[in-house]
């Protein structure tokens, strides 16, 4: 385990030398930078890619293919989008989107499971 650690991170040295070097070049612009308030900020946007991120790999992983990621982001955002804007109850705001989601995920993991559609040839 350890050996194959030691591998990644001498395959990726010139991406993680990047991302020191420029986590070191925007500390030094900005005081703001290296903050917690900044940190969590930067999380807190970036939580949304990095699940999308995990569900795609383990997607991958196991042999699949999903190509409507996106498109089912855009469904979901636009549907909470306008319940929340009819003024919706907000956890029925959030819990119907998703559950449409997943329930429409659902469908077409079971379609493309049935017709064989899911493996590449």
């Amino acid at each position: 385990m350890g050996n194959m650690f030691a591998r990644s991170i001498q395959r990726y040295r010139g991406v993680i030398a990047t991302l020191v070097l420029i986590n070191i070049i925007f500390s030094f612009a900005s005081e703001y930078y290296m903050t917690m308030y900044n940190i969590m900020n930067i999380l807190d946007h970036s939580a949304i890619s990095i699940i999308l991120s995990v569900g795609m790999v383990f997607v991958l992983a196991t042999g699949g293919i999903d190509l409507s990621i996106g498109s089912t982001l855009a469904f979901t955002g636009i549907v909470a989008a306008q319940l929340f804007k009819m003024q919706v109850f907000w956890p029925a705001a959030w819990s119907w989107p998703s559950l449409s989601v997943w329930g429409s995920g659902s469908r077409m993991g079971g379609s493309s499971h049935t017709t064989g559609c899911s493996r590449s040839s």
